[in-house]
């Protein structure tokens, strides 16, 4: 079964976005939450203590939830490697991807002018 494809799938880019949405409330949070009376986090002064306690709720449920959307990655680029036989390690470390026999046609925009166009 061939599943090659140019570009990322889809639910990749849904992944990228609950991973960075993910990795926002744990830095935002971290910012504001506090358990310890010995320890302020830098904002902490700007919150109510109920505010507090919720912002490290927050903070606790937000790292069981990064954590199970890292093995939830990694199950997935796993089991691609297996069902598919399409490494994507490699694509993801490097940015670049081999194209399948039938994927020749395809033309890719250098990184330079991608990086032009982000910024």
């Amino acid at each position: 079964m061939s599943f090659r494809h140019a570009g990322p799938h889809s639910m990749s880019g849904l992944m990228a976005l609950a991973l960075l949405g993910t990795l926002l409330v744990q830095t935002l949070s971290g910012l504001l939450a506090t358990r310890d009376l010995m320890i302020k986090a830098p904002l902490a002064h700007l919150l109510t203590a109920a505010a507090l306690s919720q912002s490290y709720d927050w903070r606790r449920w937000g790292s069981i939830l990064l954590l199970g959307l890292i093995v939830m990655h990694l199950l997935a680029v796993v089991l691609h490697w297996l069902v598919f036989k399409d490494n994507l390690v490699r694509p993801m470390l490097t940015g670049r991807k081999l194209a399948a026999s039938s994927l020749r046609d395809v033309s890719f925009v250098s990184p330079l002018r991608a990086l032009i166009v982000l910024g």
